[in-house]
């Protein structure tokens, strides 16, 4: 490639890294602003709702603060001792409630929480209920707010209580009202994320209280919810959660979030195709702005990546026909040709410095017998695991070859002669655990070893032929085994 190409090339890509920065900075940038706005509204629309509810319920509280402060503990008996007061109390009751929205029922309740005043049917033992267990076993608590249940009526509510006298210790009684669950529907009226977003409250029992969109069969169900149920034991105030719904598979951004002290949980999740819908069309546009950049750079710089292509082509194919000139292709490991250039390198290394230099010698065993009985195919394989073994259990200094036929050999630099026996010794292990499988039972191979050091006065085909030399006495000695030098030496 000559300066000019590589001028204009480098001058197009950059200017094409910049454009891409520039508009992947945007992207990113939008998206995080669209972001934390959706976070801000979940954040600040759950906190809206959770102080209506606290609101709603201070009012309700209110009411109940006022009709305790008319009615005397007294007169907290049923059957009543005087029915003409018990039902100027009863209609006291009815008036009071009418002044609450949403209220369905309202009792006054004496210290064994058995309803002795409502508006509806006296004499009712409620001591089981959880409301009253609160109120009897715990001398502090003051007020009660229940989970959802369903009342005598079939209806599901819940109920708010205040004791009586609840500056003396004990439990004297109890004024409670039920409040219809639509009160929290009604919270979520003026709030609008989009169809495909929704807006839901629970008690801390993940029952379903209200929902927008409206499910009114699901209104009283218990609703599982793993990450709801999760985010309760935490006792954060909120927590969000981008995670794909498990009701419908819709991506949302959730904020869950607690009402302090009063067993309800909201949960918003903004459907991310909703709340993203801008930013989605921001980024089309600045991508095909980009993509329109993009091409018309790559046109202008075709006729220079075709001659790269060609060129690379052509070093690829180099490149491949040296690899298929020097490696065994059977094998995987070096050519006879490749392995002697190598090891004549390493060998005149050990010449100008003398460092230590072995050779391991390796013939596999009754390799004839293998391709006669079981066929040249298993021969090949028997080969190729040789090879395989040699690569895998050698370092990767050193140099290993197949030499012709069933003979390879290796040259250890920096390996003395006992270090190359143990290594032998090594390989000879190795090859003796091959397993190849055939129609005819598996096909066990072993290989004979011959190990030699390099001296000072070596050649290099001399080191060869010694290793060579203790090869055959392996051979001669039975085979699977690995022989050493045995000549004197004066070692490098």
């Amino acid at each position: 490639m000559t300066h000019a190409h590589r001028k204009s090339l480098l001058l197009s890509l950059l200017f094409a890294l910049f454009a891409l920065c520039l508009s992947v900075y945007y992207i990113y940038s939008s998206y995080q602003d669209a972001h934390q706005q959706i976070k801000t509204r979940l954040e600040n629309d759950s906190f809206l709702i959770a102080e209506w509810i606290k609101g709603g319920f201070t009012s309700s509280d209110y009411l109940l603060r006022d009709v305790i402060s008319q009615v005397d503990l007294s007169e907290l008996h049923y059957p009543p001792k005087d029915p003409e007061q018990h039902a100027k109390r009863k209609a006291f009751l009815r008036d009071k409630l009418s002044t609450l929205p949403n209220g369905m029922l309202m009792g006054l309740f004496n210290s064994q929480c058995l309803v002795t005043h409502t508006n509806a049917k006296d004499g009712f033992d409620a001591s089981d209920r959880d409301y009253c267990k609160a109120m009897m076993t715990e001398p502090e608590r003051k007020t009660v707010v229940s989970q959802a249940y369903t009342a005598n009526n079939g209806q599901l509510n819940i109920t708010q209580g205040r004791k009586f006298d609840f500056d003396q210790p004990g439990f004297k009684g109890m004024a409670a009202l039920a409040i219809n669950p639509s009160f929290f529907a009604d919270l979520m009226t003026p709030l609008n994320y989009g169809k495909q977003s929704n807006i839901t409250i629970f008690d801390s029992n993940l029952t379903l209280l209200a929902r927008k969109p409206a499910v009114p069969e699901k209104i009283g169900s218990r609703i599982h919810q793993p990450h709801a149920e999760a985010f309760l034991k935490t006792r954060q105030s909120h927590m969000f959660l981008d995670i794909d719904s498990p009701v419908d598979g819709l991506k949302r951004l959730f904020i869950l979030r607690n009402v302090d002290d009063l067993p309800f949980l909201i949960i918003i999740g903004a459907a991310h195709q909703e709340w993203q819908a801008n930013w989605r069309q921001r980024t089309g546009i600045i991508l095909v702005a980009l993509f329109l950049i993009l091409l018309l750079a790559a046109f202008g710089l075709y006729s220079y990546w075709s001659v790269l292509r060609h060129l690379k082509e052509l070093e690829r194919m180099k490149s491949e026909a040296e690899q298929l000139a020097r490696v065994d292709m059977l094998t995987g490991v070096s050519n006879r040709r490749d392995f002697t250039e190598k090891a004549e390198i390493c060998f005149a290394h050990f010449k100008r410095h003398n460092n230590p230099l072995s050779v391991i010698m390796l013939d596999a065993d009754h390799f004839k017998h293998i391709n006669d009985h079981y066929g040249h195919h298993v021969g090949d394989q028997v080969l190729q695991q040789l090879g395989s073994t040699l690569k895998n259990t050698l370092r990767t200094s050193d140099i290993n070859g197949r030499l012709g036929g069933e003979e390879f050999a290796a040259v250890l630099p920096d390996t003395s002669l006992e270090q190359a026996q143990l290594l032998a010794e090594r390989l000879r292990s190795k090859i003796e655990e091959i397993s190849i499988d055939t129609d005819q039972g598996p096909v066990h191979c072993t290989a004979s070893f011959g190990v030699a050091q390099a001296n000072n006065d070596d050649s290099f085909h001399t080191l060869f032929k010694r290793a060579d030399d203790a090869m055959y006495r392996a051979k001669a000695k039975g085979r699977n085994r690995v022989e050493v030098e045995v000549v004197d030496r004066v070692v490098g």
